[in-house]
């Protein structure tokens, strides 16, 4: 009887190494095309990087030299050439930016950060055209007339300190 219960393990014991072995085959298998893969990826990367380093060779050293900022848009760190006195409009545009990206985010109709941002764009187009086009207002003109005003303001001005 034990002979038959040690016979009947021992079995088991050869399937299962059997098993394992065919399993250790096919895992060694799946580990030389991920290998493969991930070399296959690596010389795209390494192609990259020489043709994005031929490309900053060849930009003007006033591009390549300009200080960066680094801004957040929806949580994600992107970095963009600024010059200084230009920094605080860049820094309020920025948060004006992701303020409309999660209002759009948050709507729930557009997914994925591409197309909020081309969302966003279009709204803030529609807006800026509103201003520009909107009921014939022009903001450009309200300033000219608001300067010509201010002149005639300071030309009655004068002569009323001349009066006195």
């Amino acid at each position: 009887m034990e002979f038959n219960s040690l016979e009947a393990k021992v079995a088991q014991f050869v399937t299962l190494c059997e098993r394992l072995r065919a399993e250790n085959a096919t895992l060694r298998q799946e580990l030389l095309v991920a290998q493969n893969d991930a070399k296959k990826l690596n010389d795209k990367i390494d192609g990259a990087r020489l043709r994005l380093e031929g490309l900053i060779n060849r930009l003007p050293a006033d591009v390549v030299d300009a200080k960066t900022v680094e801004v957040s848009l929806l949580g994600r760190t992107y970095r963009v050439a600024c010059p200084d006195e230009e920094r605080e409009g860049l820094m309020q545009a920025v948060a004006y930016l992701d303020t409309k990206m999660s209002e759009i985010r948050k709507a729930g109709k557009v997914m994925g950060a591409e197309r909020i941002a081309v969302m966003a764009a279009l709204n803030l187009a529609h807006e800026l055209l509103s201003v520009k086009l909107g009921s014939g207002f022009d903001l450009g003109q309200a300033k000219r007339r608001l300067s010509a005003i201010e002149s005639q303001l300071d030309a009655a001005i004068a002569k009323q300190e001349k009066l006195f």
